[in-house]
């Protein structure tokens, strides 16, 4: 299964709309939802869905911070 990470930050009605479609789905999964403002909308509607979510900061992702949960994300799920 192909495990997707979406980069929002705003209400997140898009993220929405792709968490609802891939829902039940065999073929992909959104494994998480990152955004850069911990007040983004989009983070509530993820956790309507149950998608874990990470925020960070414009320094945290110049520093790699980014990069790095990505990458510790897909070594989880293998």
């Amino acid at each position: 299964m192909i495990k997707l990470a979406i980069l929002a930050s705003g209400s997140g009605s898009n993220a929405e709309k792709i968490m609802e479609h891939f829902q039940g789905s065999t073929k992909a999964e959104i494994a998480l939802i990152a955004s850069n403002k911990a007040n983004a909308f989009v983070l509530e509607r993820a956790k309507k869905f149950g998608v874990p979510t990470f925020t960070f900061t414009r320094k945290e992702m110049d520093a790699g911070v980014l990069l790095a949960k990505l990458q510790e994300e897909k070594k989880s799920i293998g």
